[in-house]
C-alpha cells in the first residue's frame, strides 16, 4: 500500500476554481463601495465649501454688504481638512426681493456639480467629468469674502 501524503491535482484545481469564483463576486462589490464613498466624500466636501461661504455671506448680508451677484473662487475657501478641487460659489442676489442664493460649481477627483444649492446637494448625483466648471454670466469676485 502506498503512503498518501498531500493533495491531488484535482483537489488543488477545485480550490483554485472556488477562489476564482469568490473573487469574481467580491471585486465588483468592493469597487462599487469605493466608488460610492468617493462620491459621498465629494458631495460632503462641496457642502462644506458651500456652508463656509454661506456663513460668511450671512454675516455680510446682515451688514447690508451683499447687493449684487458675485463669485467666490473655491481656491480661496479654507477647510480644516481635505483637498479642494476647482470651481466657484455663485452668490445670486434676487433683484426684486434681495434674497440671496448660494450655488456651487465644483469639480474634483473626476466629479462635477453645477449650480446646486445646499439642499440640492443632499440628493445630488455628481457627474463624472474632468472638465473645468464655468459660472453663467460674468459676475465679479465677492469683495466681502476673504480667505482665512
Amino acid at each position: 500500500m502506498k503512503n498518501k501524503k498531500g493533495f491531488t491535482l484535482v483537489e488543488l484545481l477545485a480550490v483554485i476554481v472556488i477562489l476564482g469564483v469568490l473573487l469574481l463576486i467580491a471585486v465588483p462589490a468592493v469597487q462599487n463601495i469605493i466608488s460610492s464613498s468617493k462620491k459621498k466624500s465629494f458631495l460632503r466636501e462641496a457642502q462644506l465649501i458651500l456652508e463656509n461661504v454661506e456663513t460668511v455671506g450671512s454675516t455680510e448680508k446682515l451688514g447690508g454688504g451683499i447687493t449684487a451677484d458675485c463669485i467666490v473662487n473655491i481656491a480661496n475657501v479654507s477647510l480644516e481638512r481635505g483637498s479642494k478641487g476647482t470651481g466657484y460659489v455663485l452668490v445670486d442676489v434676487d433683484d426684486n426681493t434681495g434674497a440671496v442664493a448660494y450655488k456651487i460649481y465644483y469639480n474634483h477627483n473626476g466629479f462635477t456639480v453645477s449650480g446646486l444649492e445646499h439642499d440640492d446637494l443632499n440628493a445630488a448625483t455628481p457627474t463624472a467629468s474632468e472638465t473645468a466648471v464655468t459660472v453663467p454670466g460674468s459676475p465679479s469676485a465677492c469683495s466681502w469674502y476673504t480667505s482665512n
